[in-house]
């Protein structure tokens, strides 16, 4: 514990100052973040790394187009990389982004490939490949195929975006090395007024993986599906503004004729605690959240979070549901250059519940978060 403090302190006074450069159509703006956090228990190991990245862009003078590199590099994995390299071109309605990558659509927990999946020691997720774009009005397309692992392929399209009510429409494929997977679905935002709103996304596996017993060969199909649903409310009064949220999470569990469902990647959407993220990564999960989120009037640099998880399990053939709970607290201040976050997350599991891979003890994580961004 002194460590994981010596560690932060001196992080902090170190990095104060950021940086970055810009020369014609040349600009270089580093990024620096720095993790640490410390477990109550053995069952996870503690964190500290520092994360750098250097991304620099060269614009065309008389073509709408881009190019970005963007080296990385991680002490926690000691190893420098390109977090992005690709050519990005823009005309009119039509956009063209070809090489290393990140990739989200509004989608997280059922494709994401960035800079951050919300893991202890995170390491950047790219795609290699090509994004194609088109974005009219209320309308907008995009559609990408690239190597990750096997081949990756899909289309998001979004319809009356900007309006309080737009849908979307997404279908995404994962070439495996034992099968095929297939992630389909649709999602709607609401907004009710400029207090309330909704927001939902219901996916469905297709495809299957292939098993071998005794040398032959059979199927097993993914016919999983998901939910995820999600309402914000704003209030404000007269020294704080609140926001509050209650939010729902449904995977299907496995069948003896299917699959539990499968994202395409893994993305942990709930928790700081790792033992709660790695449930998503299991057979069949259910999860309600209720958030606070309260920032001061006259001082909106400062943000206050709370937020409580409760787990089930979605398998309906047993009679056991509860797998545990999950309090999280954080604190973050913004500057123009940096951020820091203190945070601390409880999470306590249900010790008679078997079937998930969690520690058997309630676990208490203390961490704090530094980041300090480019500015021009």
């Amino acid at each position: 514990m002194k460590r994981f403090f010596i560690l932060f302190i001196s992080f902090f006074v170190f990095s104060s100052p950021a940086f970055a450069l810009q020369y014609n159509n040349v600009s270089l703006s580093p990024k620096a973040d720095y993790y640490a956090a410390h477990y109550s228990h053995n069952s996870f190991e503690d964190v500290s790394s520092l994360y750098l990245y250097a991304p620099a862009n060269f614009a065309f003078d008389n073509i709408n187009s881009t190019i970005r590199i963007n080296p990385f590099y991680s002490s926690h994995y000691d190893k420098l990389s390109l977090a992005e390299a690709f050519w990005l071109f823009n005309y009119k309605y039509i956009s063209v982004k070809a090489g290393r990558q990140f990739l989200s659509f509004d989608n997280d927990f059922f494709i994401y490939f960035g800079p951050d999946n919300r893991y202890d020691n995170p390491k950047p997720s790219y795609i290699d490949g090509a994004l194609l774009g088109f974005d009219y009005t209320h309308f907008k397309a995009q559609a990408f195929w690239a190597d990750y692992d096997g081949n990756i392929a899909g289309a998001d399209i979004k319809i009356l975006k900007d309006y309080p009510l737009s849908l979307g429409l997404f279908s995404y494929y994962k070439e495996l090395s034992d099968g095929k997977l297939f992630v389909s679905g649709l999602s709607a935002d609401i907004e009710l007024s400029e207090q309330l709103s909704f927001t939902g996304s219901f996916a469905f596996n297709r495809g299957h993986k292939t098993y071998t017993v005794f040398g032959v060969p059979y199927k097993k199909h993914y016919e999983g599906t998901a939910l995820i649903a999600q309402s914000k409310y704003y209030t404000p009064y007269k020294y704080v503004d609140f926001y509050l949220t209650a939010a729902y999470a449904f995977t299907s569990a496995s069948k003896q004729e299917s699959l539990a469902f499968k994202s395409i990647s893994q993305y942990n959407i709930y928790g700081f605690v790792a033992g709660s993220g790695e449930l998503f990564k299991q057979d069949g999960i259910k999860s309600v959240k209720l958030n606070l989120n309260a920032i001061p009037a006259n001082l909106k640099e400062l943000n206050f979070d709370i937020s409580l998880f409760y787990y089930y399990s979605s398998d309906g053939n047993i009679t056991q549901k509860y797998i545990g709970s999950e309090w999280d607290f954080a604190a973050s201040w913004m500057t123009k250059y940096s951020k820091l976050t203190l945070y601390a997350g409880i999470f306590s599991p249900n010790k008679d519940f078997t079937r998930y891979q969690l520690p058997r003890e309630s676990t208490a994580k203390l961490g704090a978060y530094i980041s300090l961004f480019n500015f021009l």
